[in-house]
């Protein structure tokens, strides 16, 4: 007989076979890659039984990733842009531009990538998905146990990749980082295309560390991204950086990215 133990102290168990071979928490985006390469590398039909649990709705929002690559990739078919050239701003406004040296900074669209790849995983039939939070998850001896949406379940394997109890190493020292992203359109030719700038510092607004980078995805349209670092940094305004950015114009419309 194993033990396992929840939240209220020990459970006695008997031995038998777990109900799911994985669990994985999330259905974002190492979530769902993890899933997919579980069940496409199963060596029958009939395995493995993963249940995926995310309470998120699957929704396609504008969300954009950003990354480094050498080579072809998984998510690929939702590029919206890549850069083999990165721009450098420093804070006077001095900018330089430099080579990846065969690699590529590359751009996708998160959002209707999610909503695809969700769709593909959950309609395989060894894919059970569960639309609720995961609660605690405990460590046994043949098996884990895995509270989902209040319901205990068993699994062989449990991923799970939450920060669990983070705490800053001494009291009074911690950095915050906040974000905000608009796209942004222009009804003439004015952003350049050649590079994306990682970092321009030269649009730093407040007391806190901050920066702007720019993904220009045509010579009228970009995604503008503002960074603020700091104890308690104040939401930044990426709006504000623009007209620098983009030429002097006026940007036409926007609209946010997560």
């Amino acid at each position: 007989m194993s033990r396992s133990w929840t939240s209220g102290g020990p459970v006695a168990r008997l031995p038998g076979v777990p109900e799911y071979d994985h669990i994985v928490v999330g259905a974002g985006l190492s979530g769902l890659m993890l899933t997919r390469a579980l069940i496409d590398t199963a060596p029958s039909a009939g395995r493995p039984r993963v249940l995926l649990a995310d309470p998120r709705p699957a929704d396609d929002g504008p969300v954009t990733f950003a990354f480094w690559a050498t080579g072809a990739g998984p998510l690929d078919r939702w590029t919206i842009g890549e850069w083999d050239s990165l721009m450098i701003v420093g804070h006077h406004g001095q900018a330089r531009t430099v080579g990846l040296d065969g690699a590529v900074y590359r751009a996708v669209d998160w959002g209707h990538g999610r909503t695809e790849l969700l769709d593909q995983v959950i309609a395989d039939p060894r894919v059970t998905m569960v639309p609720a939070p995961v609660g605690s998850v405990r460590d046994g001896l043949a098996e884990a146990m895995v509270e989902v949406g209040g319901r205990w379940t068993t699994s062989r394997w449990v991923y799970d990749s939450r920060p669990n109890g983070w705490r800053p190493r001494r009291t009074g020292l911690a950095l915050t980082q906040t974000f905000r992203g608009q796209w942004v359109r222009t009804d003439r030719d004015i952003v350049p295309t050649g590079a994306a700038t990682l970092m321009d510092f030269s649009a730093d607004d407040g007391p806190d560390l901050g920066f702007t980078y720019v993904l220009p995805i045509s010579t009228r349209s970009a995604m503008v991204m503002a960074v603020r670092m700091g104890s308690a940094p104040a939401p930044p305004n990426p709006i504000g950086a623009v007209p620098p950015l983009v030429g002097g114009a006026e940007a036409d419309a926007c609209w946010p990215s997560a």
